[in-house]
């Protein structure tokens, strides 16, 4: 076989080779000897080594395998990885104001309470504004919401003003109710408040 030298690369580039002169040629790319055999400068016998693969592409159809730099490789790496963190950190922002109203109706929903103390240790809690209550005798109610609360009693309807305790005193068919500053002997006597009370929420 006819030796591979800077000559019969010039012939094969210009396409001017024998069959056996191109035959030869291609067998001494493949066989990876190319880098220590030529007597070039790196600079030249790479870009002559592309020009070889440029003509093989061209008369043979195929092609030389091409190497991705590093640097090229990274990049590519960084930029999916850039493109998956933001796409998490825009679901993530994007479901935030979601998340963060969620809580505050929870924190709501936690803090808007009337709390009813009966008799022998009777005590309830219940979310909402309006409630209709039924009872025989006494009721202690305390609002823990920032808003006001209603209580109906048959035809009657009263106000709770926010964290203000209250008496309920009466029946839910004719009752008053006391402010804490009206509330004289009732905080003492535990067994006068009734055991036995319906609170029926009146929210839409």
């Amino acid at each position: 076989m006819k030796p591979v030298d800077n000559e019969l690369l010039k012939k094969y580039h210009r396409g001017l080779c024998t069959d056996e002169e191109k035959q030869a040629v291609e067998q001494w790319l493949a066989s990876g000897e190319f880098e220590g055999s030529l007597d070039l400068p790196d600079s030249e016998k790479t870009a002559r080594k592309q020009q070889i693969w440029q003509t093989i592409a061209r008369n043979a159809g195929w092609t030389e395998p091409q190497v991705v730099p590093m640097y090229q490789r990274f990049y590519r790496y960084a930029a999916a990885a850039c493109v998956i963190i933001g796409a998490f950190f825009i679901g993530y922002f994007a479901a935030l104001p979601s998340a963060q109203a969620d809580t505050v109706e929870k924190a709501r929903q936690l803090t808007d309470l009337l709390h009813i103390y009966g008799g022998d240790g009777a005590y309830g809690t219940v979310a909402g504004s309006r409630f209709r209550v039924k009872f025989e005798g006494s009721l202690r109610l305390y609002n823990e919401a920032q808003q006001t609360k209603q209580i109906v009693c048959g035809e009657q309807k009263f106000t709770l003003e926010p964290y203000e305790t209250y008496c309920l005193i009466g029946s839910d068919e004719k009752a008053a109710l006391l402010g804490e500053n009206q509330i004289y002997d009732i905080d003492h006597e535990e067994d006068e408040l009734t055991r036995d009370f319906l609170v029926q929420r009146l929210d839409d």
